[in-house]
């Protein structure tokens, strides 16, 4: 009778430990990772393991690798877990992680004269701040579409846009845009060069234009041929990895400016050298008439800035548009600016 008892309670052992076995709980994969750089999805090994389930979302794949490419997968957020499949059995799935997936490289910009447009990215949110060149004060506005109306406070400066673009609270490109309303020059005697750097489409005037220019990794060049259908004040877009918008004055009437249009104050008089070929300098009331203008040489005196300094202790530059004329037809405005 004892000896059917203990065989009956060995039985009992074997088999409650054989439950065990069976409901035994296997921990999935401990790691999940995720590379924006080459669009990988990857996690720690299991051992044993033959295969690997994921759920992407809703979606179930099955894999033999720890790792998954997600590049056809647009941009966004995702939700992922995983879990092991052994021989006879498998393991629970990891926890559920988000990931998100930018593949926005760039939002180009450009301009006509009243308002900036930019790339639509579909559900996408916007903060657009601007800036005078070289100041400290920064606005910053919400646009509810991929455009936003130039203020008229911006149209006789030179000006910083910055654009973030957002996809569900995540930031997935912050792109620039220089917007200079103050007048530069181009000739029709020859052609027009814009530097730029990885230049990708023209706009004149708001408008794409399609042919009559050639890009390189640094600049664009406008021809000639080009530039012959414009006239006076033409806005010029060019987008790229910095975008820059222009308000450039096409003549045959040539007044160049020999020095470059930024100089820095260090303590003495500011040069600036002109070739007239005409023109003569109308802007009797600029720089407080602390300057002087013969055969095409401007020279602003120390003085000016010195004073300018002591009444605006907080302004970094001086931009000034000085006027030129060659009799009643034609007048020229050319941008001057000092950095103090």
């Amino acid at each position: 009778m004892k000896k059917i008892t203990l065989l009956i309670s060995l039985v009992g052992v074997l088999l409650l430990v054989g439950c065990q076995n069976q409901n035994q709980i296997i921990v999935g994969p401990k790691n999940i990772y995720y590379d924006n750089d080459t669009f990988i999805l990857s996690w720690d090994s299991v051992e044993g393991a033959i295969e690997y389930e994921l759920v992407i979302n809703d979606e179930k794949f099955r894999v033999t690798t720890t790792s998954f490419d997600v590049k056809d997968y647009d941009h966004g957020v995702y939700r992922v877990k995983v879990k092991a499949i052994l021989s006879n059995k498998e393991s629970i799935y990891t926890s559920t992680q988000s990931f998100f997936i930018n593949k926005v490289t760039h939002v180009y910009m450009y301009t006509d004269k009243n308002k900036i447009y930019w790339d639509n990215i579909v559900d996408a949110t916007y903060v657009l701040s601007y800036s005078e060149m070289f100041s400290q004060d920064v606005t910053s506005v919400q646009p509810k579409t991929n455009e936003f109306k130039i203020p008229d406070v911006l149209k006789d400066t030179n000006t910083l846009i910055t654009l973030k673009t957002y996809y569900n609270k995540q930031l997935l490109v912050t792109s620039t845009l220089q917007l200079n309303f103050n007048m530069v020059l181009g000739f029709y005697e020859s052609d027009y060069e814009i530097e730029v750097s990885n230049p990708n489409e023209v706009y004149i005037n708001g408008n794409l234009v399609e042919e009559g220019f050639s890009l390189t990794p640094n600049k664009v060049v406008l021809s000639k041929e080009l530039i012959a259908g414009y006239s006076d004040e033409t806005q010029v877009s060019i987008t790229g990895d910095s975008n820059i918008s222009l308000n450039v004055y096409f003549t045959n009437e040539i007044l160049v400016l020999l020095t470059d249009k930024t100089q820095t104050y260090q303590g003495e008089d500011i040069v600036y050298e002109f070739i007239l070929n005409g023109f003569d300098l109308v802007s009797e009331n600029v720089f407080d008439g602390l300057f002087t203008f013969e055969d095409g040489t401007l020279t602003i005196q120390k003085e000016y800035f010195e004073t300018y300094k002591e009444s605006n202790p907080d302004k970094t530059f001086i931009g000034v548009n000085v006027v030129f004329k060659k009799g009643e037809q034609h007048t020229i405005l050319v941008y001057l600016e000092i950095l103090l």
